[in-house]
C-alpha cells in the first residue's frame, strides 16, 4: 500500500510540475489563502469561532494521538466505527459484480430492517418514483431504485448511525455535517449531469455522500475524549480544527480502501488528498474529472451552508469561487444555487 501510494504521489507531482511550467504564473499566496479561508470559515460554522488560539491544547493533543493509533495499522480505524453488519458487507461485495443475484440481494436486505425501510423510502422519493405510485414491497422497491439506489440506502443508513444524538452541542454538529454530506452528494451528482456524464452520476452521489466520513470519525473521537480530558475543553480551538482538516480526508480514503469499494471511488477519494491549490485542482480536474467535480461539490456545499447562515457575503463568494471552482459546470451550479437562495430570502 505504501509503495502504491508513493508511486501515485510521484505521478501527481510530475503532472503538477508539468502544469506549472505550461500555465501562466499564479499568485500562490492568494491561492493558499483562498483554499484555507473557506475551510476555516466552515470550521467556525461547525464549532464556533476559535476562542483558544493555542497551537496545542489538551483536547486536540488527545484526539490527534488517538487518530494516529487508529491509522497505524488502518484496520484499527475500521474497528472504531459502528459495525457494518456481515450481511451488508456481503451485499456490498455482491453489488460489485454487474451480474449480481437479485434474489440474494433482496434476501440480505430482508435481514436488515433499517436498510429495508430506507430502500422503500428511497423508492417512494421523487428522485426515483417518477410515476407517483406508492411502493410498499421490497422487490418492487429494488426494481425501482436499482443497484445504485441500493448502495445509497446502505450508506445513508450507516452514516446516520454516526451522527451524535445525546448532547445538544454534539447533536448540532451532527446535524450540520450530515446536511453537508447530503448536499455534497447532490452536488456531485448534479455536476456529472451538467457534464453530460449521467452514467457516473450515481457513483458521484455515493462519493459525495461518504466524502465527510472522516470528519464524523474525528468527532466520534472528540466525544470519547471528554471521558479523559478536562470537560471545560472545547473543540473550537484552532488546534482541533487543524486536526479535522489534516486527517479527515485521509481517514475517509482509508475506510473506503478497507471496505474495498470500487476503484473509481477509492481513486477519487485518494486524489482529494492532492488538491491543495489552483494548480493541482486544474491538473487533477483535467486528468480525473470526477475527482475535480468531487472537490468542487464539497466546496459548493460549504459555500451554500455558510451563505444560508450569513457567515459569508455574496461578494466574498465571487472572489473565493474564482480559485476554488475550476470547471464551468461548478460555477454554473453555484450560480444557480445562489439565485435560489436569494429568491427564498
Amino acid at each position: 500500500m505504501y509503495f502504491e501510494e508513493s508511486q501515485q504521489q510521484t505521478e501527481l507531482e510530475d503532472e503538477n510540475v508539468k502544469t506549472a511550467t505550461t500555465s501562466p504564473p499564479l499568485n500562490e499566496i492568494k491561492i493558499t489563502t483562498q483554499f484555507s479561508e473557506l475551510a476555516n470559515k466552515f470550521s467556525d460554522y461547525l464549532f464556533g469561532t476559535s476562542s483558544n488560539h493555542q497551537q496545542h491544547d489538551e483536547l486536540s493533543l488527545f484526539v490527534e494521538s488517538e487518530i494516529e493509533k487508529l491509522l497505524d495499522p488502518p484496520k484499527e480505524l475500521v474497528k472504531s466505527l459502528p459495525l457494518l453488519p456481515l450481511s451488508l458487507t456481503t451485499l456490498i461485495d455482491e453489488l460489485k459484480s454487474d451480474e449480481f443475484n437479485t434474489g440474494l440481494l433482496i434476501g440480505i436486505i430482508n435481514k436488515e430492517p433499517m436498510v429495508a425501510a430506507k430502500v422503500i423510502e428511497l423508492a417512494n422519493s421523487a428522485k426515483y418514483n417518477h410515476h407517483n405510485k406508492e411502493i410498499t414491497e421490497l422487490k418492487s422497491a429494488f426494481m425501482t431504485i436499482g443497484a445504485n439506489g441500493l448502495s445509497e440506502g446502505i450508506f445513508v443508513n450507516y452514516l446516520k448511525q454516526m451522527t451524535p444524538t445525546s448532547n445538544v452541542y454534539f447533536r448540532q454538529y451532527g446535524e450540520k455535517i450530515w446536511l453537508h454530506s447530503l448536499e455534497t452528494g447532490n452536488n456531485c451528482q448534479n455536476l456529472l449531469i451538467l457534464n453530460k456524464s449521467p452514467a457516473d452520476s450515481a457513483t458521484a452521489y455515493l462519493i459525495g455522500l461518504i466524502l465527510n466520513l472522516g470528519a464524523m470519525v474525528v468527532f466520534q473521537l472528540l466525544i470519547q475524549a471528554f471521558s479523559f480530558v478536562n470537560p471545560n475543553c472545547t473543540p473550537d480551538s484552532k488546534a482541533f480544527k487543524s486536526i479535522l482538516k489534516k486527517y479527515s480526508p485521509r481517514i475517509t480514503y482509508q475506510i473506503a480502501r478497507f471496505w474495498q469499494l470500487p476503484e473509481k471511488v477509492t481513486q477519487t477519494l485518494r486524489l482529494q488528498l492532492n488538491i491543495t491549490d489552483e494548480v493541482s485542482l486544474a491538473n487533477i480536474s483535467n486528468k480525473y474529472p470526477l475527482a475535480g467535480f468531487t472537490f468542487e461539490a464539497n466546496a459548493i456545499s460549504q459555500i451554500k451552508l455558510l451563505f444560508q447562515e450569513k457567515k459569508i457575503a455574496e461578494e466574498e463568494i465571487k472572489e473565493i469561487s474564482q480559485t476554488l471552482l475550476y470547471s464551468a459546470e461548478s460555477r454554473a451550479l453555484l450560480s444557480k444555487i445562489l439565485i435560489e437562495q436569494l429568491s427564498e430570502s
